[in-house]
C-alpha cells in the first residue's frame, strides 16, 4: 500500500497521543551550581515498568535520508518508552502510528522536530 505522508510541525499537544516533545521551551528552569547552570525538570515520562524493565541510555548514529523517502519498516517498542535526542543541532522527522499489533498504514503520521528538541515515544 502506498500513502503520501505530509509532516506537520510538532508541538506538545499534537504529539501527546504518541509521547512527549522534549523541549525546554516554556519551561522555567531551576538555578543550580551557584547560578552556573540551569536544570529543566520533568521533560519526558520515561516508562520502563513492564517486565521489570531497566532504564538505559544508548547513542545511535543515523544516516540522513534523501527525499522523497520510502518507509518500508516501523519499529514497535512494546515494553518501554524510547527517547530520541539529537547530539547535533538538526531538524528531523519522526513517524508514528497508533498502538496496535501492526501499523495501520492509513493512520501513520509524521512530525517535523526542530533543532534543540527531542521526542520520547510512549510504550506500544
Amino acid at each position: 500500500m502506498e500513502k503520501i505522508i505530509k509532516p506537520v510541525k510538532i508541538n506538545r499537544l499534537n504529539f501527546n497521543t504518541f509521547g512527549d516533545l522534549i523541549s525546554t521551551d516554556d519551561v522555567n528552569p531551576i538555578d543550580i551550581n551557584a547560578g552556573y547552570a540551569k536544570r529543566f525538570d520533568n521533560l519526558a515520562d520515561l516508562n520502563t515498568v513492564r517486565n521489570e524493565g531497566k532504564t538505559i541510555v544508548s547513542i545511535f548514529s543515523a544516516v540522513k535520508r534523501a527525499f522523497p523517502m520510502q518507509i518500508d519498516m516501523m519499529e514497535k517498542h512494546p515494553l518501554s518508552s524510547q527517547a530520541f535526542i539529537p547530539m547535533k543541532e538538526t531538524t528531523f522527522l519522526c513517524f508514528v502510528a497508533p498502538s496496535g499489533e501492526t501499523p495501520n498504514i492509513s493512520k501513520i503520521q509524521s512530525f517535523i522536530v526542530p533543532p534543540k528538541n527531542g521526542i520520547n515515544y510512549k510504550p506500544g
